[in-house]
């Protein structure tokens, strides 16, 4: 037999409708994976963004006896041919691909949408 009662919560109450961004959200952090992905990508763009001030190396110095050694204190990731320190180097490229990555989705994302407005207004 169906019932036409409305279900409740323990407590006696009606329960909440979540809005469709709740849900989305809720189902996104029952997904171990997809947390995980996320919290890399916001180390990965953390430390882009506030590495480089952290560092307080220069990524163009040249130092040319430190070629080629090997990570230690003064370098973490050591240093290249030329003796300029690669963890700077590699936060430094970083936000340059941050800035490209960016202008690059913003482009992508205006045509599609400059083209249906005027798909939208020449119907008009």
């Amino acid at each position: 037999m169906i019932e036409d009662t409305v279900p409740t919560t323990p407590a006696g109450r009606p329960p909440v409708a979540l809005s469709p961004g709740r849900l989305a959200l809720r189902r996104f952090a029952r997904h171990r994976l997809a947390v995980a992905g996320l919290v890399a990508l916001v180390i990965v763009v953390l430390a882009a963004v506030i590495g480089p001030f952290l560092l307080g190396i220069d990524p163009n110095l040249v130092d040319p006896m430190a070629i080629r050694q090997a990570p230690s204190a003064a370098h973490l990731l050591g240093t290249d041919s030329a003796g300029r320190d690669v963890l700077a180097r590699l936060l430094a490229r970083s936000r340059v691909e941050e800035d490209v990555d960016a202008g690059l989705h913003a482009r992508l994302l205006r045509a599609p949408v400059g083209r249906g407005n005027r798909f939208a207004g020449a119907l008009r």
